[in-house]
């Protein structure tokens, strides 16, 4: 479904821009309505193609061109072109700096973990690189200016899906809320098995945060177990401070929300599925003494039948 971008005066101003054929620039904009909240679509030519120019004389002409155009545009670092799960991707590289979305919608793709070049920068000439992708978008909101945080962007950012940011205001605290009545019991017995979390040195206004941001995760589907084990990983990360207790908690359900999406974590109890608790344990072959069991226990039944009928 097209959506509605905005476009700034710099694009046409550009010397990376001014670079492209003009059928790239037009595949860029293009590109913009295409993808979704995320600045992320499927890495599908043809799709794009018949998205973008449904109404060419030429079918295969227009596919031919897009396909170059992509390939520029790759080339030049304005899109990054990758795989996960075993789908390829395609991400807007500058979104972030270049779209704001107020309501942005539920993110159907994974942005990359990411962005590693083969080539160099065609206009920088250094060696190539491999550039940290932008975080994920299942998270709720990040650098909100919260007490904890502290000073940062005040924009709106993709949230987890269990529910969607209402009108921003000065603290950036107000959530809606989710579908499911908030089972705060629950929450706050997960967060009490996370010791960095029930110290008295939380404050009351951020024990509640918490207990809204667990329960919204556990409303998604996400097990205590998985919530506390990703709670320690991002604690042993050691990326946050002492006093740090929302932004950690929401980089952990953020980090187990990508795994999850990705398949490389339970989303139960957070290990790597195949492997964890949660897997039932495959059937034993069937053995020479579980069929004598089972004659054996034939044969039995057959006497207590003929008994029973001389009876």
């Amino acid at each position: 479904m097209a959506r509605i971008r905005s476009i700034k005066p710099d694009f046409f101003t550009s010397e990376k821009i001014a670079s492209l054929p003009l059928s790239a620039r037009l595949t860029f904009i293009g590109i913009w309505t295409h993808v979704d909240d995320n600045g992320v679509t499927l890495d599908n030519e043809r799709l794009i193609t018949a998205a973008l120019w449904p109404l060419e004389d030429d079918p295969r002409e227009a596919l031919q061109r897009t396909s170059g155009d992509l390939a520029r545009l790759s080339k030049e670092r304005l899109i990054y072109r990758y795989e996960a799960g075993g789908k390829r991707y395609l991400f807007v590289t500058g979104w972030d700096e270049h779209q704001k979305i107020s309501h942005p919608s539920k993110s159907r793709y994974p942005r990359p973990l990411t962005m590693e070049y083969t080539d160099p920068d065609p206009h920088s000439g250094n060696p190539p690189e491999s550039i940290p992708s932008p975080p994920e978008s299942l998270r709720y909101e990040q650098g909100a200016g919260s007490r904890e945080q502290g000073a940062g962007s005040r924009e709106s950012t993709p949230v987890l899906p269990v529910g969607q940011l209402t009108d921003r205001n000065a603290r950036a605290r107000v959530i809606a809320p989710t579908a499911q009545p908030v089972n705060s019991f629950a929450a706050r017995a997960t967060l009490a098995r996370i010791p960095r979390y029930r110290g008295d040195d939380v404050p009351g206004w951020a024990r509640r945060r918490l207990a809204d941001m667990t329960a919204a995760a556990l409303d998604a589907g996400f097990g205590a177990d998985a919530i506390a084990y990703y709670a320690g990983l991002a604690i042993g990360s050691g990326e946050f401070k002492a006093h740090q207790h929302i932004p950690e908690l929401r980089h952990a359900l953020a980090w187990l929300g990508r795994d999850a999406a990705l398949g490389t974590a339970c989303q139960a109890c957070g290990h790597e599925p195949g492997t964890c608790p949660c897997t039932p344990a495959a059937d034993p072959p069937w053995s020479e003494a579980d069929q004598a069991d089972l004659e054996a226990a034939l044969r039995h039944l057959a006497a207590e039948d003929e008994l029973v009928q001389e009876a």
